[in-house]
C-alpha cells in the first residue's frame, strides 16, 4: 500500500458520526470505539473524527487521537451545537456533516497523510472523502446500515429523502474499498444502490470483554432477555414480550428482561409503554424493563441470562449476537437478517415476524438444560473461532493491505491493483 510508515504500521482515520461517549446512539459507536483501541493496540496510529454536540475538540483517548466536530449551520455557516448542527433539512445536516469531515480529514492528511481512510456509509458521512480521491490513501466504506436502506423496507419511522440517499450512494461507490460485515447487508446495498459486490465480508469487530471460561461455567438464571433500542417497526421488542407472554403458562419459572433505550411511536406512547400494554397482569411481575444500561451492566446480563431473543425485522450485521454468545448466553434470531449467518444454527433461527415460530423455537431450549448448554457451547467456540478480537482484526488489517482485492477474486497479472484501484493511489 502506497505510504505505508513500515510493515508493521499503518496510519488510519476512521471516520463516524457516532463515538461514545458523547454520540454513543447504537451499534456504530460501538464497534468504531473497539475497533480503533484495538488497532492502536496493535502498533496502528488511529485518528477518529467523529460529530460533537457540545463544542469542537482533539482529545488522546485509550491511544487514538479523537476529534470531535461540530456541525456548520447551512454547509458553510457556524459551527451549531445539537444533533443537527441547527440544519432542520435532513438533507441538509447530511451534507454539511460530510462537507464538516471532509475539511478535517484533509487537514489532517496534508498534515500527516494516511494510510486508511474508512467510514460508513449510513448517513454518508464520507461521502465527500471519497469523492476527493485523498493521494496515497485507500478509501474504505464500511457497511453499517444505510439510512437509506432502513427508510425504504419502513424498517425506521424515517422520512424517505433522495439527498441522503444519493450521498449514501456516493460512499458506496467512490469508495476503494468496500467491507460488508455480512452476506444479508451486502445484499442489500447492491439491491438499494446498486453496488458491485463487496470486497470483502468480514464480521464486525467485537470488543475483548469477560473470558468464555467463565461464561462457560456461569451460574445463569431463568431469563429470557431482549437487548435493543426499544423501536417498534425495526427491533421488535413487541414481539418478544408477546413471545414470552404466549410461553409463560408453560414456564412459570421464566422471566423477561427487556433492555435498551425507549422511543416514541406514533401511537401516542412510547415503545415500552405500549409493550407493557401486551403484558396481562398476571405476568407483570415476570417481566421488567431495565432501559438503557451502561456497557458493562448489559455483559452482566448476557452472563446472568439463558437465551438472548433477537426479532429484529432487518438486522444489517447484529452486534448483540455476537455479545451473547461470548458470554455463553444462546441467541435466537429472525430469518432474513444478518445475525442467522452469525448463529450458524437453523435450529437458532425462527421465522422472521412470526411469534409462533420463535415460540416453537424457543420452548425446547427452556425445557432442555441439556439442549441449551449444547447449544451455549457450540455458541462459545463459534465465537473463538469467528468473532475473536484477534480473528476480526487480522483479517481487517489483511484487506487493508492488500489496497481492496476481493477475498472472492483471484489477483489479475495484468497490473490488476491500479486497474482495480487507481484512483485511490493517485492516478
Amino acid at each position: 500500500m502506497t505510504g505505508a510508515r513500515s510493515a508493521g504500521t499503518l496510519r488510519i482515520a476512521l471516520v463516524t458520526r457516532e463515538y461514545p461517549p458523547e454520540t454513543d446512539w447504537g451499534g456504530i459507536g460501538s464497534f468504531y470505539a473497539s475497533f480503533a483501541r484495538a488497532l492502536a493496540g496493535a502498533g496502528h496510529e488511529v485518528e477518529v473524527f467523529c460529530q460533537a454536540l457540545t463544542a469542537t475538540a482533539s482529545d488522546r483517548e485509550n491511544g487514538v487521537l479523537v476529534h470531535r466536530l461540530l456541525v456548520r449551520q447551512d454547509l458553510t455557516g457556524p459551527e451549531t451545537p445539537g444533533d443537527t448542527g441547527g440544519n432542520p433539512d435532513l438533507g441538509v445536516f447530511v451534507y454539511s456533516l460530510a462537507a464538516r469531515m471532509l475539511e478535517a480529514v484533509q487537514a489532517r492528511h496534508a498534515a500527516k497523510p494516511f494510510d486508511v481512510i474508512e467510514g460508513h456509509e449510513h448517513l454518508a458521512v464520507n461521502a465527500l472523502i471519497n469523492a476527493s480521491r485523498p493521494a496515497g490513501a485507500v478509501t474504505v466504506t464500511r457497511y453499517q446500515g444505510a439510512y437509506h436502506t432502513f427508510a425504504k423496507r419502513g424498517a425506521a419511522e424515517w422520512p424517505v429523502s433522495d439527498w441522503v440517499r444519493l450521498l449514501e450512494k456516493q460512499a458506496i461507490h467512490a469508495a476503494g474499498l468496500r467491507i460488508a460485515p455480512s452476506s444479508s447487508i451486502d445484499a442489500a446495498v447492491q439491491e438499494d444502490f446498486g453496488a458491485p459486490v463487496a470486497d470483502a465480508i468480514i464480521p464486525h469487530f467485537i470488543a475483548p470483554g469477560a473470558g468464555t471460561s467463565r461464561a462457560a461455567g456461569a451460574s445463569r438464571d431463568n431469563v429470557l432477555l431482549f437487548v435493543g433500542r426499544m423501536m417498534l417497526g425495526v427491533k421488535r421488542p413487541d414481539l418478544a414480550v408477546q413471545a414470552f407472554v404466549g410461553v409463560a403458562a408453560e414456564f412459570p419459572a421464566w422471566r423477561l428482561h427487556v433492555v435498551g433505550a425507549d422511543h416514541s411511536t406514533t401511537l401516542g406512547m412510547t415503545t415500552w409503554e405500549y409493550c407493557r400494554g401486551l403484558v396481562p397482569d398476571a405476568l407483570r411481575e415476570q417481566v421488567r424493563y431495565f432501559g438503557r444500561l451502561a456497557p458493562d451492566a448489559v455483559q452482566e446480563a448476557y452472563r446472568r441470562a439463558r437465551i438472548l431473543i433477537m426479532p429484529s425485522a432487518f438486522e444489517p450485521f447484529g452486534m448483540v449476537a455476537i455479545e451473547a454468545m461470548r458470554e455463553g448466553c444462546v441467541p435466537v434470531v429472525a430469518t432474513g437478517t444478518a445475525p442467522v449467518d452469525i448463529v450458524g444454527d437453523d435450529e437458532l433461527v425462527f421465522a422472521n415476524g412470526s411469534c409462533e415460530d420463535l415460540m416453537a423455537r424457543l420452548r425446547p431450549l427452556m425445557a432442555s438444560d441439556a439442549l441449551l448448554q449444547r447449544k451455549r457451547q457450540a455458541c462459545l467456540g463459534r465465537f473463538e473461532q469467528t468473532f475473536s478480537t484477534s480473528a476480526v482484526l487480522e483479517r481487517n488489517e489483511r484487506a487493508f493491505r492488500a489496497g481492496g482485492v476481493s477475498h472472492r477474486v483471484p489477483p489479475r497479472r495484468d497490473g490488476w491493483l491500479r486497474q482495480a484501484f487507481g484512483r485511490s493511489l493517485g492516478t
